[in-house]
């Protein structure tokens, strides 16, 4: 059996690396196709967010005394990736399609897992060839990286349910979707869905005492994995504030622009003083005083 599984991996060497491939061409044309906009040098709305932030901590005068507006994986990294090539936005934005190909990498050991090797190739050339992956992996946006953290995180829970009841599994799985969620929290809705095929897989009866255990010590090791990823990011959003945010404040108006009577207008709202007036609600009508109020607020 290792022979044979050793004999599958040089196999799939090629497609892994045909799919990665064009995901770098497709990358790289889309980069240089959209490197006459104005918007490619001078970076708007959230991208100039993350600039800012990111420039900032390069050259280490960020110190912010707020919890995080944003989650901070993707600026770090963009920080670092700063320090090393400079912050041109060309070769910056062509380092992002290093994300478009882990993504469809990634898609194709999910196919590969799921469907053999012929839907496992169809899904990393979809991958890589899709626009919207494309488009968004050339802006200064955690989305590429979203992509990639949470197709990673996904194939450790496949993983996982192939031994749901290895805690070791639980707790890699656990700190794959937790990295995930510190990119983009939105990427914790798959842990409950997880979590209970985790439980449905364990094999004996809920019934049994030893059985019981093992389940909630795999369930116990999921919950550990997200908590190390993420507790950082929490304690370090209370130290320097005093209020107990898990990752970020931006959650709530997010969820409050496309979910209230009034979501068509807020849906169109631009950066200045609508943006400013719609957040500064919580503080003029709902009588809140810190950011985390105010996600609660929203």
């Amino acid at each position: 059996m290792p022979a044979r599984r050793s004999a599958m991996e040089r196999a799939d060497w090629g497609p892994l690396a045909l799919c990665a491939l064009v995901a770098l061409a497709v990358q790289t044309a889309t980069v240089v196709e959209t490197s006459r906009q104005l918007v490619f040098r001078f970076p708007l709305l959230d991208s100039a967010t993350y600039h800012r932030m990111a420039t900032a901590m390069a050259d280490d005068s960020w110190h912010s005394q707020a919890p995080f507006w944003q989650p901070p994986l993707y600026p770090a990294l963009l920080s670092m990736l700063y320090r090393t090539i400079g912050s041109d936005m060309i070769p910056v934005r062509l380092a992002h399609g290093l994300t478009a190909a882990a993504a469809a990498v990634l898609a194709y050991a999910i196919g590969r897992r799921l469907g053999g090797k012929r839907i496992a190739l169809a899904a990393g050339l979809a991958t890589a060839c899709y626009g919207p992956l494309a488009v968004f992996c050339g802006q200064l946006l955690p989305a590429g990286l979203g992509a990639a953290l949470t197709s990673a995180a996904v194939l450790l829970g496949l993983r996982l349910l192939d031994r749901p009841t290895s805690w070791r599994r639980a707790l890699l799985c656990g700190l794959g979707f937790g990295l995930a969620a510190v990119n983009i929290p939105n990427a914790l809705v798959c842990v409950p869905v997880l979590a209970f095929l985790v439980w449905r897989r364990s094999g004996a009866p809920p019934a049994e005492g030893a059985a019981a255990a093992r389940r909630a010590a795999v369930l116990g090791a999921l919950a550990a994995g997200i908590a190390a990823a993420i507790l950082p990011v929490t304690l370090r959003n209370f130290v320097v504030s005093g209020q107990w945010v898990p990752i970020s404040t931006n959650g709530g108006i997010n969820l409050y622009i496309g979910n209230n009577p009034d979501a068509v207008r807020t849906m169109a709202i631009r950066p200045g003083t609508d943006w400013d007036r719609l957040a500064a609600l919580p503080f003029r009508r709902g009588g809140v005083r810190t950011e985390a109020e105010a996600q609660r607020w929203f």
